[in-house]
């Protein structure tokens, strides 16, 4: 479990650095203006792209039954891999035409910046269709290494996959070529990641399809479809949340305004992702460890997993909430190269931007253990109720304050954090530990908040990183011996034999 989590939080780290690395580039060659227009089809794309990180969820989870078993009565392998094969070219075909039809429609809701933007949104989007086909694909054989645990192969192949994207983007952008050519760049690079990754799925012997299966059991294709189709309310829930802020601002404030506010979301979403990646295998095993026909509560050694997720999710939303609320200054200034002064306070809006998104990626553990106990429609409830929360105080927000009012309806995503009671509640897990551990986190974080909105110089600031960060790893230090203890224990009852 955390040996593959291990391979995700480095690779997360790696793409972390190369996002960070590109982000003032492109900023810097292709203006405010243009990145705002990036930002926003790339929004478009990721709404209709819904289906693509369910495919991936799906096959990891029916592939993972086969191989680990729950007590069910299992189908066989072969027609399991078919059944995800073919829901993928199902939702890849689908998803392509809506995008590529659509295109104009969407469009038009951007029709004040002039035709030529319009027709450059429509020419993007439809390229993009392609794009979208190919990443669905993409993502089936990605579940099908995660199911056999295959995260360190799939992990610096993803990587390497991000860094190639990013940097050809990068050339792009300083060349001078138009917003369109980004798009078939991402064409081109996908088209030989679908190809590198079902060569390395066959390699691996792993059974896998590369084209449809004559024998395909038509039960067990409705039964993927259902539980992609489960996914997509709460990945909406999530897309309206990370995507449609930007398209809220961009239409209510301006293209300049929403590339920067993109640049900002940009930064403190990383926070979420690099402290969300290293728990994403507790599904395959938690799902792995069940036992019986109970899959909410007989967990053998699911305890253990979750206490070490909390542990791990909490250290990083942490380490890298705190360094951007604290040294928001410098990062506008000297990383982003956006002056205090051109719109707002921009690092005051980033620094209660990564305040916000911080606490709310406390929600990791609870949101992908009700995956693993089959509890996706509280997920989704949860998801999708915050979200739609969180985007009409967002337009709310942004009609009547602006840039600053967008920012802070953003607050409205917290509601999402009632997936972690509800998560323990369905898997019956107890822990005074772990709650201290939360507050221990929020309670930091938004001091480190309250503390960077006074004029501080760089010593200090640094100062208090320094000593938030031995206060965590002191107070936690219980907190993880029991976590050992508890592992050794249990390595010691399967050393005994009588």
């Amino acid at each position: 479990m955390f040996k593959s989590g291990t391979y995700n939080l480095l690779a997360s780290l790696t793409r972390l650095g190369v996002s960070l690395f590109s982000l003032p580039l492109l900023i810097h060659f292709l203006g405010a203006k243009s990145f705002g227009l990036l930002s926003i089809i790339n929004s478009v794309v990721a709404f209709i792209a819904l289906a693509e990180g369910s495919i991936a969820l799906a096959t990891t989870v029916f592939i993972s039954n086969e191989i680990q078993g729950d007590g069910e009565k299992k189908t066989d392998y072969r027609s399991v891999a078919d059944a995800c094969f073919s829901a993928t070219l199902l939702l890849a075909f689908f998803f392509l035409a809506l995008l590529y039809l659509t295109a104009p429609i969407l469009a038009s809701f951007y029709q004040q910046y002039g035709q030529s933007m319009a027709g450059t949104i429509v020419v993007s989007l439809r390229i993009s269709a392609f794009v979208l086909f190919l990443r669905i694909v993409q993502q089936y054989y990605i579940g099908i290494l995660q199911a056999h645990h295959q995260y360190g192969i799939y992990n610096s192949s993803f990587t390497l996959y991000f860094i190639l994207g990013i940097v050809g983007n990068v050339i792009l952008a300083w060349l001078e070529f138009s917003i369109v050519s980004f798009f078939v760049w991402q064409t081109l690079l996908t088209c030989l990641s679908v190809v590198f990754y079902a060569i390395l799925c066959r390699r691996k012997q792993y059974t896998c399809c590369i084209i449809p299966s004559v024998r395909l059991k038509i039960p067990l294709l409705k039964n993927v479809l259902l539980y992609c189709s489960r996914t997509w309310p709460g990945n909406i829930g999530g897309l309206l949340f990370t995507q449609g802020d930007k398209l809220i601002v961009g239409k209510l404030i301006g293209l300049e305004v929403a590339g920067i506010y993109a640049a900002l979301t940009s930064i403190t979403y990383q926070i979420n992702i690099h402290s969300s990646t290293p728990v994403q295998p507790i599904v395959a095993y938690l799902k792995g460890n069940a036992s019986g026909k109970d899959h909410f509560t007989n967990y053998s050694g699911s305890h253990t997993i979750i206490s070490k997720s909390i542990f791990t999710n909490a250290a990083i939303v942490l380490l890298l909430g705190s360094s951007v609320i604290l040294f928001s200054e410098e990062i506008t200034e000297y990383f982003l190269r956006i002056p205090s002064n051109s719109f707002y306070e921009v690092p005051d809006l980033l620094s209660a931007l990564a305040l916000i998104y911080a606490l709310y990626s406390l929600n990791a553990v609870g949101y992908f253990t009700l995956f693993a106990v089959h509890k996706e429609l509280v997920n989704t409830l949860i998801s999708l109720g915050s979200s739609v929360f969180t985007i009409v105080l967002i337009y709310v927000g942004a009609k009547f304050y602006g840039f600053t009012g967008a920012v802070w309806g953003n607050v409205g995503y917290f509601v999402s954090l009632l997936q972690i009671p509800f998560a323990f509640k369905y898997i019956g897990y107890k822990s005074n530990l772990s709650n201290w551990l939360y507050l221990l986190v929020s309670g930091t974080l938004l001091s480190d908040y309250l503390l960077s909105t006074l004029t501080l110089t760089l010593f200090p600031r640094l100062l208090l990183y320094v000593v938030g960060i031995v206060i965590f790893m002191v107070s936690a230090k219980p907190y993880f011996n029991s976590v050992m203890f508890s592992i050794l224990s249990r390595y010691a009852q399967k050393k005994v034999k009588y």
